[in-house]
């Protein structure tokens, strides 16, 4: 197979169209590219190798051209206004620029055929449609050839003139004397994924009304929109195109082919409403006899929904009443609630009380516990302080004893020294009177000496029974325990008859002691003691010299 490529400038879109021809003789065929838009879209799926055997014998040569699908048909999200002048502009470069290529580049004096599987096959029909002048036949294969498929939404008068079925309702009576001339081939199968084959019908339907023998076939069930059918679908239809009365011949053919695949068709059909229709009464059959248990099924259960209603009607009645009784020990529940309630408040009140009560009590307890330590700790001292007074009370009583020992002494003392006075002044008596006097000074000094020393004597031992007395009833006094009255008394009778004796003793002369009071040398502590003797003798003195 000779393959031959060429770059084909277009001078009014300025830019290249690659196209490759296959084969070097024969009828001229131009073929518009499916899915990828370039010239050797046929080459690459297949569709070459499909019709080798009419390249290779001459009878077929291929011309393959790019297409602008991508900026047009495919361009699906451009304005619609972009993609419908792409979409006119590489019509006009086909029929100004491509077709006098062809023209130039065949042997053939034959037009050429226009042929496209897919979006190819629109291209070729509005190809045709819009001048079928210089083409010689046409086959389309799965086409889709109404542009509403393609553009949403209304259509302006452009659109409607790259339409097929649109076109085809407004072709000349020249343009449709053309076609009646030509050979043209529609081939779609009837698989669900032929989506245009509503259009390959419309376009049937017009043909029809304009009386143009184009052959229209629709293929199995089974055929569905793939490159593999179309190999099949240009084999059998291309060669048919070619040879004079081919296509009439294919058509009877195929108007035989094709009601014998309606036949088979309605067979299958029939086949498969056979089967239906046996499991159809099958299922009657089986309805039937479900009909006769359901019925029976039926009428229990229809017994068991009377019993039920019955039952339910009992329950309802015995529920209304258990809920009269629950909202009547609702209201109840509600009332102790709130009796329960006032009550907890009320023992709150007294736990607060209580609670209250405790702590003063806890105060009370401890001021208790301390008072009981204070009285035990004053019983203590109260019994320390009373030992005190009752020592101080025996001290008190042994100074007074010891008193009472000195006043006897004392008055022994006393009534010799008065004996020795009487004896001195009767003596005195016999004596002259100057010897007299100065005898009777002497002997009123030396009387006046002994009865110091012995008040002086007196008086210390009073002092010092009296001072360990005081130092106990001031021990017994800080202990806040008083002395006995009685002994407070003792002391003080003893004390004033102390000063009593004392202050009686130095008014009497004694001659008889003086010598006993020479010898006694009062204490540096007595002698206040002394000073009151010293006053004793100027007072004697006075009373003598009167």
């Amino acid at each position: 197979m000779e393959v031959v490529d060429y770059t084909l400038h277009s001078e009014e879109l300025d830019r290249d169209f690659d196209v490759t021809v296959y084969g070097d003789a024969g009828w001229p065929v131009i073929a518009f590219p499916e899915g990828d838009s370039t010239c050797t879209s046929w080459e690459n799926n297949g569709m070459t190798d499909a019709l080798s055997s009419v390249i290779n014998g001459g009878k077929v040569q291929l011309f393959c051209i790019d297409s602008m699908d991508e900026e047009g048909w495919y361009a699906s999200n451009a304005l619609p206004e972009y993609r419908l002048e792409n979409v006119r502009s590489y019509y006009e470069f086909v029929h100004q620029e491509f077709v006098p290529f062809v023209c130039s580049h065949t042997p053939s004096e034959r037009k050429p055929i226009l042929a496209g599987a897919g979006i190819g096959a629109l291209n070729a029909v509005v190809t045709l449609l819009q001048d079928p002048a210089p083409f010689g036949g046409l086959l389309a294969l799965s086409g889709t050839y109404d542009v509403r498929r393609f553009v949403e939404g209304d259509l302006d008068e452009g659109w409607l003139e790259v339409s097929p079925v649109d076109l085809a309702e407004k072709l000349t009576k020249g343009q449709v004397a053309q076609l009646r001339g030509e050979a043209l081939a529609f081939v779609c199968g009837q698989h669900q994924s032929e989506d245009g084959i509503d259009t390959q019908r419309a376009l049937d339907t017009v043909f029809a009304q304009l009386q143009v023998g184009a052959t229209f076939e629709y293929w199995g069930y089974d055929v569905s929109h793939d490159w593999a059918w179309w190999h099949e679908e240009a084999r059998q239809l291309l060669p048919c195109l070619i040879r004079a009365n081919g296509l009439e011949e294919r058509k009877l053919v195929a108007q035989l082919s094709a009601a014998q695949a309606e036949v088979d068709h309605a067979v299958a059909i029939m086949d498969d409403q056979s089967r239906q229709l046996e499991q159809a009464q099958r299922t009657l059959e089986d309805a039937k006899t479900r009909q006769k248990d359901t019925q029976k099924r039926l009428e229990h259960e229809s017994q068991q929904v009377s019993d039920c209603a019955k039952r339910e009607d009992e329950l309802c009645e015995v529920a209304r009443q258990a809920w009269a009784k629950r909202d009547e020990a609702a209201r109840v529940l509600d009332e102790a609630t709130k009796a329960g309630e006032a009550a907890q408040a009320q023992a709150d009140q007294a736990t607060e009380a209580r609670q209250k009560a405790e702590w003063i009590a806890g105060e009370a307890r401890s001021d208790a516990e301390r008072a009981k330590n204070d009285a035990e700790a004053a019983t203590t001292t109260l019994q320390e302080r009373q030992a005190a007074t009752e020592a101080a009370e025996e001290a008190a009583n042994r100074a007074k004893a010891m008193f009472q020992r000195v006043k006897a002494t004392f008055e022994v003392e006393k009534r010799e020294a008065q004996q020795k006075a009487e004896a001195a002044a009767e003596e005195a008596k016999a004596e002259p009177a100057a010897g007299a006097d100065i005898t009777a000074e002497a002997d009123a000094k030396a009387d006046a000496g002994i009865m110091a020393d012995a008040q002086a004597k007196a008086d210390t031992n009073a002092k010092v029974e009296a001072d360990t007395a005081g130092s106990l009833a001031d021990s017994a006094a800080k202990a806040g325990v008083a002395p006995k009255p009685k002994s407070a008394a003792s002391r003080s009778t003893g004390a004033k008859k102390a000063s009593s004796g004392s202050r009686s003793t130095a008014t009497r002369k004694s001659g008889s002691r003086g010598a006993s009071a020479s010898k006694t040398k009062p204490k540096p502590a007595r002698s206040s003691s002394t000073r009151r003797s010293g006053s004793r003798k100027g007072s004697a003195g006075s009373t003598k010299a009167k």
